[in-house]
C-alpha cells in the first residue's frame, strides 16, 4: 500500500489523532510532508529535525536546501553531517567536522568526497581502521602512508590490497631488482596469506617480469611454510 493511500483521508488538522501521530514520529512526518503535502510541514518541522537523519532528508527532498535551524542536530550524527554537507552545503562544514572526523569511514569519505584532498586533523582517527586507512592512501594521497603501513598490515584484505594496487606500483617505478621483488613478495606471503592471494600476485608478477616465474615459486613455498609453522604452534 502507498504512503498517499494511507494518509488521503486525513485532514490538515493538527487537532486530528492521526496527525498527532505523524508529528511525534520523525520518519512518518518527514514522509507525509515528502509524499503528501509535497512541500514544508511547519508545524511538524520542530519534531523533524530532532532526528539527524530525517533531517538531513527533509533538507534535501522537501526544502532543497540548506536548513539552519535543523543543523544543530544534524551535525550531532556523522553519517547524516557528512551527506548534509556532501548533498545540501556542498562543501566543508567546519561546525560539524569534529563529529564527522570521529567515525574513521566517514572521515574518509569527507576527505575524498568533500575536501578533495588529505584531511590532517583526522588522519590519527582514520589510521586506527586499517581498511579505511587502505581507502585513503589509495583514494585521497594516492599513493604510499608509511606512518600507517603496520596498521593496514594487520588486516590481510586491506594488507592484500594495499601491496596490489600501491606498495607494487611504487616499487616498481623505482627501477627494482629482482632482491627487492622477492623481498616484497616475501611480504606478501607473511601479511596476506600468500595462497589465498596466489593467482592474483602471481599473474601480476609475471606480467612485469616474464622471467619470474621461479621467484614466484619461492613464494609460494616460503608462504605455505610460514602457515605450517603457525598451524604447528596452534
Amino acid at each position: 500500500m502507498k504512503l498517499i493511500d494511507i494518509f488521503e483521508n486525513t485532514t490538515a488538522k493538527i487537532t486530528d489523532t492521526s496527525h498527532h501521530k505523524l508529528i511525534t514520529n520523525p520518519g512518518n512526518a518527514y514522509l507525509y510532508a515528502k509524499d503528501v503535502i509535497k512541500g514544508r510541514w511547519p508545524e511538524a518541522e520542530p519534531i523533524i529535525m530532532t532526528d539527524p537523519g530525517y533531517a538531513y532528508y527533509y533538507a534535501t527532498d522537501v526544502i532543497k536546501g540548506r536548513w539552519p535551524e535543523a543543523e544543530k542536530y544534524i551535525m550531532m550524527d556523522p553519517v547524516a553531517a557528512f551527506d548534509y554537507a556532501n548533498d545540501v552545503i556542498k562543501g566543508r562544514w567546519p561546525e560539524a567536522e569534529p563529529i564527522i572526523m570521529a567515525d574513521p569511514s566517514y572521515a574518509y569519505c569527507y576527505a575524498r568526497d568533500v575536501i578533495k584532498g588529505r584531511w590532517p586533523e583526522a588522519e590519527p582517527i582514520i589510521m586506527t581502521d586499517p581498511l579505511y586507512a587502505y581507502y585513503y592512501a589509495h583514494d585521497v594521497i594516492k599513493g604510499r602512508w608509511f606512518e600507517t603501513e603496520p596498521i593496514i598490515m594487520t588486516d590481510t584484505f586491506a594488507a592484500s590490497e594495499y601491496y596490489k594496487y600501491i606498495m607494487i606500483p611504487s616499487v616498481l617505478k623505482t627501477n627494482p631488482t629482482s632482491k627487492q621483488i622477492f623481498r616484497l613478495l616475501m611480504n606478501i606471503a607473511k601479511y596476506c596469506n600468500g595462497y589465498e592471494y596466489k593467482d592474483e600476485y602471481d599473474e601480476l608478477i609475471k606480467q612485469i617480469f616474464p622471467d619470474s616465474s621461479i621467484m614466484v615459486d619461492k613464494w609460494i613455498n616460503y608462504g605455505n611454510n610460514q602457515r605450517g609453522k603457525k598451524r604447528g604452534k596452534k
